[in-house]
């Protein structure tokens, strides 16, 4: 049990399938991650470490969403992406703490990267 409470719990809210499965293909290769989606959430009631979240045709929306998930504790990192380029959208969240933004179609790399550091952050708590 011990070592699973050393995962980085994962919570995904994306629309896209492709970048759903690009998500899903990037964590299934790293060791050290657990993956929920959404609809988990709300039947287990437990806190996540990161969600990842698609701000799709109703931005605001999504924003208030991760604004509300990270206030109540469910979650306490943020990474949103999206296929807009609208800096108002970028703008809200970083107001609402967003930690990571990841433009579409997304990089891999990048992604890798944010969540390999997340990890390395957790391991030293």
């Amino acid at each position: 049990m011990a070592e699973e409470n050393k995962n980085v719990s994962i919570l995904v809210d994306i629309k896209s399938k492709g970048v759903l499965d690009s998500i899903r293909d990037i964590i299934s290769n790293l060791s050290g991650f657990t993956l929920y989606d959404k609809t988990s959430q709300f039947k287990t009631q437990e806190s996540h470490d990161l969600l990842i979240l698609e701000a799709g045709e109703e931005p605001n929306r999504d924003l208030h969403f991760a604004h509300t998930m990270k206030t109540l504790g469910t979650v306490r990192n943020i990474f949103l992406t999206s296929s807009s380029k609208n800096p108002d959208i970028l703008i809200e969240a970083l107001r609402i703490g967003i930690n990571e933004f990841f433009p579409q179609p997304i990089n891999k790399d990048d992604i890798r990267s944010a969540l390999l550091k997340l990890k390395a952050y957790k391991d030293s708590l």
